[in-house]
């Protein structure tokens, strides 16, 4: 019972002054690297979001967990890593975008510092995530083909 009430306490969100932040509450590595992941790709999720500027923010990260959550539904997750780790150049991406992803969502506790801090690594993880897509012929969900239409 108390293992899952700390569980439970693992990904808070927290209010802080000037804006919203979050906190892992582990002592668990394992925990810690995976929600430092999270943090860093994934969040702000859109029921975090208490400012316009944060909205842009949240839609980014949805739109990069969608990626790789559709990723994982079509193909699977050990091809997903499977791919990556068959090609040195999406190895670099991988290797750079988590490394530096789990550095960033561990020393990061507000999620404005956090939209700043991960811009270096989010371009690796885009490419990497587009290379493995273009790597398995699995096409681009169709709200994203949209989204390229109007952008490009």
């Amino acid at each position: 019972m108390k293992n899952q009430r700390k569980q439970r306490q693992v990904f808070e969100s927290i209010k802080v002054e000037g804006g919203s932040g979050f906190n892992f509450n582990t002592s668990n590595p394992l925990l810690l690297v995976f929600g430092s992941i999270t943090a860093t790709f994934f969040r702000p999720f859109l029921w975090e979001v208490n400012t316009p500027i944060a909205l842009f923010s949240a839609l980014e990260s949805l739109i990069f967990l969608l990626l790789t959550a559709f990723f994982f539904v079509k193909k699977g997750v050990l091809l997903y890593f499977k791919n990556i780790f068959s090609d040195p150049k999406l190895l670099m991406c991988f290797v750079f975008a988590i490394v530096f992803g789990v550095a960033v969502g561990a020393s990061t506790t507000n999620f404005g510092a956090l939209s700043r801090y991960k811009i270096p690594c989010m371009p690796f993880y885009f490419i990497m995530l587009l290379l493995v897509y273009k790597k398995t012929s699995l096409q681009y969900p169709k709200w994203f083909n949209v989204i390229l239409k109007r952008f490009t």
